[in-house]
């Protein structure tokens, strides 16, 4: 998680960005079994969102935000799919890793 994804949780989950840690914070924020699926190959972005989701019930704040998880409110299935599309090759073999995905199938040579 870097440094600007640190800083700017909030308008992330608000719907800024379509980078692959964008995408996967907010699905953690709006799928509790992506969160408990992840936890173990995304542990900062899992404890950044859960403190967030914290704070927010802590806060006067009204707990409704219509647009956090924005641009992509998507189903579970969906943000997986995405995040498989955005994944770099470590981040793939993470979400393998924790069962999100299928590990890629490679074609056979043509002799």
């Amino acid at each position: 998680m870097s440094e600007f994804d640190k800083q700017n949780l909030e308008k992330i989950l608000d719907g800024l960005g379509d980078w692959f840690t964008a995408i996967l914070l907010r699905a953690i924020y709006n799928y509790s079994s992506i969160r408990n699926a992840v936890r173990t190959a995304f542990p900062e972005e899992v404890a950044a969102v859960e403190t967030l989701i914290v704070l927010d019930a802590l806060s006067d704040a009204p707990t409704y935000y219509p647009f956090r998880g924005a641009p992509i409110r998507a189903t579970e299935s969906r943000y997986i799919e995405i995040l498989g599309m955005k994944a770099d090759f470590t981040n793939y073999r993470k979400l393998v890793s924790c069962g999100l995905l299928m590990p890629a199938r490679h074609s056979e040579p043509c002799f």
